[in-house]
């Protein structure tokens, strides 16, 4: 099975290996973390995206690293 982004990833690793575990068990605790990840995901990931095809474009030699 191929698993693809990162809190896929995250959440596949929890069930593989419960202890310690990468999200609270605290409900309210848990949503919070849940909330801040959705929120990073929409708004951060785009920036970083941006960021690095800009810099690509400019230093197209640096792509193989």
């Amino acid at each position: 099975m191929k698993l693809q982004g990162s809190r896929t990833i995250m959440r596949r690793l929890d069930e593989l290996a419960p202890e310690p575990a990468l999200l609270p068990a605290d409900p309210a605790a848990r949503e919070a973390v849940l909330a801040a990840e959705g929120w990073g995901d929409a708004e951060l990931q785009p920036l970083a995206r941006r960021a690095v095809w800009a810099a690509l474009r400019s230093q197209p030699g640096a792509t193989p690293s």
